[in-house]
């Protein structure tokens, strides 16, 4: 005969929850992989500006080989859409950039192979700078592109589209919902340049400007928004040729 016992209620400590909040966290480490080389190049390529001189003493490599402009398109330099995403302004910008492809692409690491990894990261910063130079030449602004945030933003859409419920620590955001925001907060923000001259919303960059926000447009959203595009892009082709839940169950054999 089996006899009821009464279940006490369970309780943790501070520590003991922080501990088990902590076991939720799984960070990359580092290895022969693409992520960890990618974001040695990027930190080896800044030290080697910062100790020799800084970006000032690099002026020439920046504006005229390496960083990303019109006239550098123009001029035939095709390789500047890959190379820009070498460069950074500080030690800031290369730090949210590393931190976010290292984050975000140990992530998808986990689930996809190094060359879907490389593949995500190509297309996003290519099809971002192609967004960036076309609009310059929309706005009529000539401007110098610098740092992989198209790149990290195509792999967090990335993630996105194959885990939208997905939340990562500390922002209890889920990622689909991150998404749809930075997509369409970069968006609106192009849109409101003052060089599209467009009704209602090129208004909006003097009240940002006013507020003290003026330096929101000083981020490229528009190699973001491209960036972007490309990762949902890969997204869809990758899961076109993932075996659904749906297939299996029409194909199967009774």
């Amino acid at each position: 005969m089996n006899e009821a016992v009464e279940s006490k209620p369970v309780t943790y400590s501070c520590r003991e929850i922080q501990q088990r909040w902590w076991k939720k966290i799984s960070i990359h480490k580092p290895g022969l992989d693409v992520v960890t080389g990618v974001c040695l190049l990027m930190v080896l390529f800044h030290s080697f500006i910062f100790f020799n001189g800084g970006v000032i003493a690099h002026e020439e490599l920046y504006n005229r080989w390496l960083g990303l402009s019109d006239e550098g398109i123009l001029a035939g330099k095709i390789w500047q859409l890959a190379t820009y995403a070498l460069l950074h302004g500080n030690w800031f910008h290369l730090f949210t950039n590393v931190v976010m492809i290292w984050l975000i692409g140990g992530r998808v690491l986990a689930i996809f192979s190094q060359k879907i990894v490389a593949l995500c990261l190509l297309l996003g910063k290519i099809t971002g700078g192609i967004f960036f130079i076309g609009f310059d030449y929309l706005s009529g602004q000539a401007s110098l592109l610098v740092g992989s945030s198209g790149a990290a933003i195509a792999l967090f859409i990335l993630m996105a589209c194959l885990s939208p419920n997905a939340k990562m620590i500390p922002i209890p955001i889920r990622a689909k919902n991150m998404a749809l925001g930075i997509l369409s907060a970069s968006l609106l923000l192009c849109l409101c340049h003052p060089g599209l001259s467009l009704p209602g919303l090129s208004s909006f960059y003097g009240m940002f400007h006013q507020a003290g926000l003026g330096s929101l447009f000083m981020v490229s959203h528009s190699c973001h928004l491209g960036g972007g595009i490309a990762g949902f892009w890969l997204s869809k082709k990758i899961m076109g040729k993932m075996i659904t839940l749906d297939h299996l169950v029409r194909t199967r054999i009774d």
